[in-house]
């Protein structure tokens, strides 16, 4: 049964490697339409690149919870774990990285998405096997309702207009 898990949380990375990709360009794509600029990047800042992890993540993450929640209970919390997790460790490798070289590289960058996307993942699926953080559900939902809420508010006043 692991190995079932282990295929879904793979296709499930990948997946959210694809809609983070395609949400980088989403926005100008959309005609700067207010809905998509609210759940992908609006520019080049950090703050906007977490939002290519956290919500196709959070909505991947949902397939994963409905198919896996009966045999696997602590998928809830793994996925909500990790997706945090995920998107913490973008700006501090980010940060770190580029305060060392004192600049950035646009590889490097696109990397650093690509490797907190696996560790997020991986991450959920410890949990979720071990069955790891049960108790720590809703303090889990709680910090991702309020991220959620953060980027929402973060972003209003740049997709609506003045």
């Amino acid at each position: 049964m692991d190995k079932k898990v282990k295929l879904y949380f793979t296709i499930g990375a990948i997946i959210v490697s694809i809609l983070g990709t395609l949400g980088h360009f989403a926005y100008e794509w959309s005609g700067q339409n207010p809905i998509v600029g609210l759940f992908t990047s609006l520019d080049e800042s950090v703050w906007e690149h977490i939002k290519l992890l956290f919500f196709p993540m959070l909505v991947v993450g949902s397939f994963l919870v409905t198919s896996l929640k009966e045999n696997y209970p602590a998928v809830l919390p793994g996925l909500l774990a990790g997706n945090l997790a995920g998107c913490i460790m973008i700006p501090v490798i980010y940060y770190t990285y580029s305060s060392i070289l004192g600049r950035n590289i646009s590889w490097i960058d696109i990397s650093i998405y690509y490797i907190c996307v696996s560790l997020a993942f991986a991450i959920a699926y410890d949990m979720t096997i071990n069955e790891k953080g049960a108790a720590y559900t809703k303090p889990l939902l709680l910090a991702t309702a309020l991220t959620a809420a953060a980027f929402i508010l973060k972003s209003l006043p740049l997709v609506l207009p003045a």
